[in-house]
């Protein structure tokens, strides 16, 4: 099964100097020097031979056009008004909203809320001084989510569901090549406005997720099968239905809650698929019935296994997700942080603590 293979293995690594991230009381660190001249990258998915790499895409100069080929035509000038007309009464200006092109269009038509998602997530673990660092870093290709909240980070909240046998668990953990996760997330401390039902599908390397919305109020009779489809919006009535068919078939319950502070970015390109997430205090607690509440007082930190916790430094867990091929900058970061990529999951992680899949 081919990986994606964005890991600073296929580039070369600047190493981080370790001693400051134990010993440094004020929790900073110098950044590593730039490599001298950052070569593009390619994006490859993989194959049987191997997995995917990022290739040298260096750009290739363009041709020389040749003699022989022939010159555009210059464009035919608009003749002149005749006298006493003005130019705008004789070549009135197209409307241009009379006849939109189709991809104004399509965004004349866009959702508020987005419910359809597909592409490649990659995740590594940070230390809070490289995190800030990498936001630094990051501001010139990145802007910061709408959806954060003014001076600080979203909270999000959900609540995952699973069968009596743990099945999704077990997909996860021995590699099945298509699994799904059902879960309900909502938005706020605590949790409020809309809920939001995903279907989250992992096949091979690739992430595909669906979503619809109803009041948080509505969680419970969802989840016990009483609501109907058409109290969604028409473009999101077959997402829910797909949710509640899945959770029927598989006699899903809940099993876990799962909350964390994100810090997310989007793509300063108009139409570049790329968002960038950061989580920090991920917590997990059992859950209180079929509605997405929990209680302060019960969290329990999910940290990275095997990380070191010197000098009370905390860990953030950075995402990256995009369409197809990842931006060149995007390989610069993974370069001069030295990240390696993780296979890593809130969810199973949480079970494993729960001591619920035995």
């Amino acid at each position: 099964m081919g990986q994606v293979g964005l890991d600073s293995s296929d580039v070369p690594i600047p190493q981080l100097d370790e001693s400051a991230l134990e010993e440094s009381d004020e929790h900073t660190l110098a950044l590593p020097p730039a490599p001298v001249a950052p070569v593009p990258f390619a994006f490859s998915r993989g194959s049987a031979s191997g997995p995917a790499r990022i290739a040298d895409a260096s750009p290739v100069p363009p041709p020389v056009p040749s003699a022989r080929q022939s010159t555009p035509p210059m464009p035919r000038p608009t003749p002149l008004p005749p006298e006493g007309k003005t130019r705008e009464s004789v070549y009135p200006k197209p409307n241009r909203l009379s006849n939109p092109p189709p991809r104004a269009l399509a965004k004349s038509k866009a959702q508020d809320v987005k419910t359809t998602f597909e592409r490649f997530e990659v995740k590594y673990w940070l230390p809070e001084p490289v995190a800030a660092l990498f936001v630094e870093f990051a501001k010139p290709y990145l802007a910061a989510s709408p959806f954060n909240a003014a001076g600080s980070f979203q909270r999000n909240t959900s609540l995952y569901l699973d069968t009596p046998t743990f099945k999704f668990f077990h997909d996860h953990i021995e590699g099945i090549p298509s699994r799904i996760k059902l879960r309900v997330r909502g938005y706020g401390d605590p949790p409020r406005g809309l809920a939001f039902f995903e279907v989250k599908r992992k096949v091979k390397t690739v992430t595909l997720k669906t979503r619809a919305t109803l009041p948080i109020s509505r969680v419970r009779d969802v989840l016990r099968g009483r609501a109907d489809p058409r109290e969604c919006k028409a473009h999101e009535r077959a997402h829910l239905g797909t949710f509640v068919s899945l959770a029927r078939f598989h006699r899903a319950e809940p099993v876990v809650v799962i909350g964390a502070y994100r810090e997310a970015f989007a793509s300063r390109l108009p139409g570049e698929e790329v968002r960038v997430t950061l989580d920090r205090e991920i917590a997990y607690q059992r859950p209180r019935g079929w509605e997405l509440t929990c209680d302060p007082k019960l969290w329990r930190p999910i940290t990275p296994i095997g990380r070191r916790r010197s000098a009370g430094l905390g860990w953030a867990l950075l995402e990256l997700k995009f369409l197809g091929t990842p931006p060149v900058w995007m390989g610069e970061i993974v370069s001069r942080f030295g990240l390696q990529r993780e296979a890593f999951s809130k969810y199973t992680s949480a079970i494993q603590l729960l001591g619920g899949a035995t």
